[in-house]
């Protein structure tokens, strides 16, 4: 983001050529008048002949020749009358130079013009405003140098104002911000609200501000007005807004040292300021000596995560750096799902009794009989589940060595949901009524809610998501049905389900259910195989097909009147198959299962059926990163003690060590955060070392030495672990660059002279 920078007059100017060329033409009339006979009569007219030509090339513009006609004046005079001038030229530079010096003295010392071409400022100073900054409020400060005289007898910087100073990365660079720390202050910056713990004192006072209701534009872009109030001083800073107001990534807390000062644009989020300064350094690296290849080559695990480094003043220290990782293991009894049928083709009892059937020794239950199972749940979540228990029609657990499984039925509002819940999320019957109360409490207060919002997930826990969502219900199922022509009455009915997700199984149990059958009760359909059955009764024959190979069931019912008998629905089921497998394989032929030229002597009915499909799913696999399974490494290059002095502080903090030389001379080992520690130092790079390798991923000390011998040989090579490419945080404002403070605005017009806040 580019930043002010001061406005510089052009040198030599036609202005300028004038002023020496009159100047000259002045003093050259004079000589001849003063000293013709001195000079002679044909040096005078070589004069004259000069003082003509230069009016000749003024009038016509001609500036460089009228230079060089001035100039071939001035070396005349200069040959044959220099007893009697003095030149021109040379007087017009000791006024250029007496003008440039008061010029520099007035910008050092008193007022500096500077234009603003940038947004950071905004709303205070906008891209284009020509300001006035105040050189002597703050001290005399001498050309081109940092130092300040009579600092003490002026004003001191204060919080809130606005400065221009030198950027502390480039010097050749000006930038315009609010001082927001002095030296020995803590700023702590959280989501955009600023807190100051000031110099000498232990609490953070919070830098007072109300938000605006004026309008906010920025490039499109939504953002909101804050009237901030800092040390009596008020002014209008902006942050970009997302979902939330003052939404700011750069949370901080930063703890100026003396001499400096920490520095704000007031345009938040669009400002290259302290929060963002990053400067040059070589770094050592702690993630080149201890890798991830080196764990998965040393330990059982083979997939880690980097635990985040905390932005600490540590941290910043270029010489000093950490490295943690966790192992990322699978636990399937963390794991969770969900899955929902809203008004379900089949009926919301039939789906809730397929969905039963597929769980293992399922067992009716009730969220009271679940709570009662669990004495330790709170009193007031035990009330709030029963109530919401209450209004289940139907509730069935499985229980398996990993996970709960429920099922449970809303009859009235048509709702059938299964729930997967690992053993250790619901740690019981009771947390697994809790977790269906709170479903349950949040589909009754938005039935429209997705999958993603019924379930809560734990904040410890990364889960791999997969979310199948709604799919159109024309790419997954078929409804058709055909009434006789002579008495408008629905007489056959197939409805297909082509590669459910939901399970093919569970749909095979609903459809028999929905008929008051189960696979033991209904009668085998041999002729199709063993994965079909079917239901008779007085008025109707239903056929209810599951075929495993393509994924598909459908349900056949036939009306006695055109299915007298099992012949014509023979027929009609040889039709179906032979399309059965065109339609597993393409969306498009689905409505080709069954036509009107299958059944001629029927008309076919127009079914209304939601455009989106009944089922959804949330599936959450657990990902754990337990504390237990890491390792952490401390690397301290040239520490200030020495390696020597370090290495037996830290080892002070272990109540007993082992000698481990096979790691390198002087190392040791001890027992430290369940797991072992290990300690050393390496001189060919000056680098003392800490490796904290906890039980999961070091069981035995051995196992934590063979980490720390890997390290050992690759810290013996600085260039191995050392980022010279590396940037670390330069977020302060040394004193001396401050050039001053902006007072005024003196362009555009319409804000001639205000003063800035």
């Amino acid at each position: 983001m580019s930043e002010p920078s001061t406005e510089r007059p052009r040198a030599r100017s036609p202005r300028h050529v004038k002023a020496a060329a009159n100047l000259l033409q002045k003093e050259a009339r004079r000589i001849v008048k003063r000293h013709a006979d001195r000079i002679g009569p044909t040096v005078c007219d070589e004069v004259r002949a000069a003082v003509a030509a230069i009016d000749t090339h003024r009038a016509a513009s001609a500036w460089s020749e009228m230079e060089a006609e001035a100039e071939r004046l001035d070396e005349l005079l200069q040959t044959h009358a220099r007893f009697a001038r003095k030149s021109a030229l040379r007087e017009t530079l000791e006024n250029v130079l007496l003008a440039v010096g008061a010029a520099l003295v007035l910008r050092s010392c008193l007022y500096e013009p500077f234009k603003i071409p940038s947004g950071s400022m905004r709303p205070t100073l906008l891209e284009g405003d020509h300001i006035f900054v105040n050189k002597f409020r703050y001290g005399v400060q001498i050309p081109f140098t940092s130092s300040i005289v009579a600092a003490d007898a002026v004003d001191e910087i204060r919080r809130g104002e606005v400065i221009v100073f030198r950027y502390p990365l480039d010097h050749s660079e000006d930038f315009i911000k609010r001082v927001i720390g002095l030296g020995g202050d803590t700023v702590r910056v959280d989501d955009g609200e600023l807190a100051i713990r000031r110099a000498g004192e232990t609490a953070f006072e919070p830098v007072h501000r109300r938000r605006l209701d004026g309008p906010c534009e920025s490039a499109g872009l939504r953002c909101s007005l804050f009237e901030e109030t800092l040390d009596g001083r008020t002014y209008v800073v902006r942050y970009l807004t997302d979902d939330e107001p003052h939404s700011d990534q750069r949370n901080r807390e930063i703890e100026v040292p003396a001499g400096h000062l920490l520095v704000l644009g007031d345009n938040r989020n669009e400002s290259m300021d302290s929060l963002q300064w990053r400067g040059p350094v070589e770094a050592i690296s702690a993630d080149r000596l201890l890798t991830m290849k080196d764990l998965r080559d040393l330990t059982d695990e083979t997939a880690f995560s980097v635990e985040p480094r905390v932005s600490s003043r540590d941290h910043q220290d270029p010489a000093r750096d950490h490295i943690e990782y966790q192992a990322n293991r699978r636990s399937p009894a963390r794991d969770l799902g969900l899955e929902v049928w809203r008004s379900p083709s089949l009926g919301a009892r039939a789906v809730f009794e397929g969905a039963v059937a597929e769980l293992t020794e399922p067992k009716p239950e009730t969220v009271d009989g679940l709570l009662a199972q669990s004495p330790g749940i709170d009193d007031a979540a035990r009330m709030r589940a029963a109530d919401v228990g209450g209004a289940l029609d139907a509730l069935s657990v499985s229980q398996t060595a990993d996970a709960y499984r429920a099922v449970f039925l809303l009859e009235p509002g048509q709702a059938v949901f299964r729930l997967l819940c690992g053993r250790e999320t619901c740690e019981s019957p009771g947390a697994l009524a809790l977790r269906i109360a709170e479903i349950v409490r949040r589909y009754q207060r938005d039935p429209t809610r997705s999958t993603r919002e019924l379930l809560e997930v734990e904040d410890n826990v990364r889960y791999a998501r997969t979310w199948r969502s709604r799919d159109q219900r024309s790419d997954r199922f078929l409804d058709a049905a055909f009434a006789s022509a002579s008495t408008d009455a629905r007489v056959v009915r197939l409805r297909a389900w082509r590669r459910p997700k939901e399970g093919a199984g569970t749909i095979r149990s609903a459809a028999l259910a929905a008929f008051g059958a189960t696979k033991s009760s209904a009668s085998p359909y041999a002729r199709l195989g063993p994965d079909a059955w079917q239901v008779v009764d007085d008025n109707q024959r239903i056929y209810v097909v599951h075929d495993v190979a393509a994924e598909f069931v459908y349900v056949l019912e036939c009306a006695r009147t055109v299915c007298p008998d099992p012949g014509r629905g023979d027929a009609l089921l040889e039709r179906i198959e032979e399309r059965v497998a065109d339609a597993a394989a393409n969306r498009r032929k689905l409505r080709s299962l069954l036509t009107g030229t299958d059944v001629p002597e029927l008309t076919a009915l127009q079914v209304d059926t939601p455009d989106v499909y009944e089922w959804e799913q949330l599936a959450l696999e657990a990902t754990v990163r337990g504390g237990e399974h890491s390792v952490k490494l401390e690397a301290w290059r040239a520490p200030a003690e020495g390696v020597d002095a370090t290495l037996a502080r830290w080892q002070n903090e272990l109540p007993s060590s082992t000698v481990r030389a096979d790691i390198r001379p002087g190392a040791v080992v001890g027992a430290a955060d369940s797991g072992f520690r290990v300690l050393f130092g390496v001189p060919e790079s000056d680098v003392a070392l800490s490796l904290t390798c906890r039980s999961g991923l070091c069981a035995t000390e051995d196992a934590a030495a063979a980490l720390a011998k890997r390290i050992s040989d690759k810290a013996a090579d600085p260039t191995a672990f050392i980022d010279r490419a590396a940037t670390r945080p330069r977020p302060f404002v040394p004193r001396g660059n401050v050039k001053g403070r902006a007072e005024r605005i003196w362009l555009p017009l319409h804000r001639f002279w205000r003063a800035i806040d």
